[in-house]
């Protein structure tokens, strides 16, 4: 039966547990309908229900709303991905505490750079007063 304008599905499948994580993927969710009392024969034909908002047996263009939903990361991929994570800060906080002495050594070499062309420039105004006394 309809309720809040929802319609429900009703069937039984062979796999029934695949059948309903399906329909949770498809956000479906399960309305407490079945009995807690009872044999566990009785309370396995109970029927179960289903709701979606977006499904509707009346109108044919809502059902195209009801989307898979992802799949959630297991613990281990959580793990691996917390691990990835860190050794990408580790190399970042490497190269970050070279670069300081990079910048260092590239300041001295410039400045080696100009002291070596005054030194090539003073070099050959001696050359030059060497040739012009011979």
């Amino acid at each position: 039966q309809p309720r809040r304008g929802r319609d429900s599905v009703s069937t039984v499948p062979q796999e029934w547990t695949s059948f309903a994580r399906m329909l949770n993927l498809y956000g479906f969710k399960k309305m407490s309908r079945t009995p807690r009392l009872g044999s566990a024969a009785s309370r396995a034909a109970a029927a179960q229900v289903f709701e979606h908002p977006h499904f509707s047996r009346d109108s044919a263009e809502l059902h195209l709303v009801a989307r898979r939903t992802k799949k959630k990361a297991s613990a281990a991929d959580d793990a691996a991905a917390a691990r990835a994570a860190e050794i990408e800060a580790m190399r970042t906080a490497e190269i970050e505490s070279h670069r300081a002495p990079v910048v260092e050594l590239e300041r001295r070499l410039s400045k080696l750079e100009v002291e070596n062309a005054s030194l090539r420039a003073r070099l050959r105004g001696y050359e030059g007063d060497v040739d012009s006394e011979a």
